[in-house]
């Protein structure tokens, strides 16, 4: 399936977060970049229940560990790449997914599924991920 960034946009934005949320009732950013990867054709790796709601504060990097099969980290990053942020701690514990004009898309804590400017978060950005052509 092709999906544009216009209908991502519409699809997902102002879906509430819920901790391991994986329905459109509520999502985590991971819960929210599974559904958009099916959306594509790609079924991603999920941590599933793994993973305490407090891990990105404790020291575990789930998206380091377990994604690494999946995903190329790539020095440039194109429409429909993941980014991936930090917390204060250095910890990979955030992931969004690329628009175009400087935007990515995500799921937040506090805010649900929505559109924020990379500026704002320049000093939190680990890296760009795109997924294996080979994967599905």
């Amino acid at each position: 399936m092709t999906l544009s960034e216009n209908e991502l946009i519409r699809r997902y934005l102002g879906i509430p977060f819920k901790h391991k949320g994986r329905t459109r009732d509520g999502l985590d950013c991971w819960g929210f970049l599974k559904l958009v990867f099916a959306d594509l054709g790609y079924q991603i790796y999920d941590p599933g229940i793994d993973y305490k709601k407090d891990w990105g504060s404790e020291g575990e990097n789930y998206f380091l560990e377990h994604y690494y099969l999946q995903w190329k980290q790539v020095s440039r990053a194109e429409r429909f790449d993941v980014v991936l942020l930090e917390n204060s701690k250095g910890i990979a514990n955030h992931a969004g997914l690329i628009l175009s004009r400087g935007r990515f898309i995500h799921c937040a804590v506090k805010s649900g599924v929505i559109v924020s400017r990379f500026n704002d978060f320049k000093n939190r950005i680990h890296g760009f991920y795109r997924i294996k052509n080979d994967y599905n």
